[in-house]
């Protein structure tokens, strides 16, 4: 599944995700989903994700929770 937030959050702020839903794996670093394409690369701990939102280069990182009361 790819779910993203498409604006910036400051910690304590609360953002809505938007779910594109199931996406399929084309080898080597292509995914689709309805008629919609994107490629991705590993780049460090983050990936690169082109040909999507306008052609931009989206960088994604793995989403961790914040333990709250700690």
């Amino acid at each position: 599944m790819l779910s993203y937030q498409d604006q910036i959050l400051e910690e304590g702020e609360w953002g809505q995700f938007v779910d594109e839903g199931e996406w399929t794996f084309h080898i080597p670093n292509e995914y689709s989903v309805i008629d919609k394409s994107i490629f991705v690369y590993e780049i460090e701990e983050c990936w690169e994700i082109e040909e999507y939102f306008d052609n931009r280069i989206i960088t994604a990182c793995e989403c961790t929770l914040l333990n709250i009361g700690e």
